[in-house]
């Protein structure tokens, strides 16, 4: 009588290790961001890009409910093709790069949309934190997977005034647009 419970302890052990192991399998959809990857901005009189990308993605068109994105780009990557404008983003009339470094983005919920995929989530800029919702397409070809897709803010909602003149011309919209590689680990 023994051995029956003793054998059945273990079966059920092993049984209880195979669920828990499947279930990890199944929603273990960490994917790393891969480079090249390319976020491009615009506004009226200036356009860039950023570098300095990271972040963590949790990401299957099967599973929205338990998908999850955090990114966030090191301001101080910026490049618009002029050091001095550089240099200008970055100072405290605009970006203010030295008491806000990073871009960020937490992914609160995501959608299937007809064309694709829209996630809302909380974009931390220049110390301002608003909820924002992004429309992306996803293209997925065996472990690698592609996020792509735009949206637009407006820089003074998020405390970026610029100064002078200069302000005037910029614009208020700020386009973003990005095409991010990723792979399965």
């Amino acid at each position: 009588m023994k051995r029956i419970k003793s054998n059945t302890a273990r079966i059920s052990a092993l049984a209880l290790g195979l669920m828990l192991t499947s279930a990890f399998v199944v929603l273990n959809h960490d994917r790393k961001i891969e480079t090249p990857y390319s976020i491009k901005f615009d506004v009226r009189s200036t356009s860039g890009t950023f570098t300095g990308l990271k972040g963590t993605v949790s990401f299957s068109p099967d599973d929205l409910a338990n998908s999850k994105i955090t990114a966030e780009v090191d301001v101080n990557t910026i490049e618009t093709g002029n050091k001095t404008k550089n240099g200008h983003v970055k100072n405290e009339d605009w970006l203010n790069a030295a008491k806000f470094p990073v871009i960020k983005f937490t992914s609160t919920s995501f959608q299937k949309e007809a064309d694709g995929y829209s996630v809302k989530g909380n974009l931390e800029l220049h110390g301002v934190t608003k909820e924002i919702n992004v429309p992306f397409k996803y293209i997925e070809a065996g472990n690698k997977g592609t996020f792509s897709g735009s949206f637009k803010i407006n820089r003074s909602d998020y405390g970026v005034k610029g100064s002078g003149m200069k302000a005037s011309f910029v614009g208020e919209e700020v386009e973003i647009t990005f095409d991010i590689p990723t792979v399965k680990q």
